[in-house]
């Protein structure tokens, strides 16, 4: 069970003035329906717990808030789920790098 306040996800968003329909849902790549099930705790709409989870997390980033402070078990669910925090590569090139790529074939 995923340990949220569902009914604070609408308030905060109607706070915002953001409506599910066109703008939200575009901007989470989700149909209006799922935006609707992240807001009525309705994890059976969504395909995998995993998915629910992510969603739910990119909902809440999205309102501009942080998903550790408004899911309460959420430690937990990502051990359970063994989601894993990936550190994003380092895209910057060293001079060497640069070098081989604008001089080298």
């Amino acid at each position: 069970m995923i340990d949220y306040d569902c009914k604070h996800l609408a308030e905060l968003r109607e706070s915002k003035g953001l409506n599910i329909d066109d703008s939200l849902s575009h901007r989470m790549a989700l149909s209006t329906q799922h935006i609707i099930a992240l807001e009525k705790n309705d994890i059976n709409f969504y395909r995998s717990e995993t998915l629910f989870i992510s969603s739910l997390k990119k909902y809440i980033e999205l309102l501009g808030e942080r998903p550790s402070e408004l899911i309460r078990n959420l430690d937990d669910l990502e051990k359970k789920i063994n989601i894993k925090r990936v550190k994003q590569p380092n895209t910057k090139k060293n001079w060497l790098q640069k070098f081989s790529e604008d001089w080298l074939i």
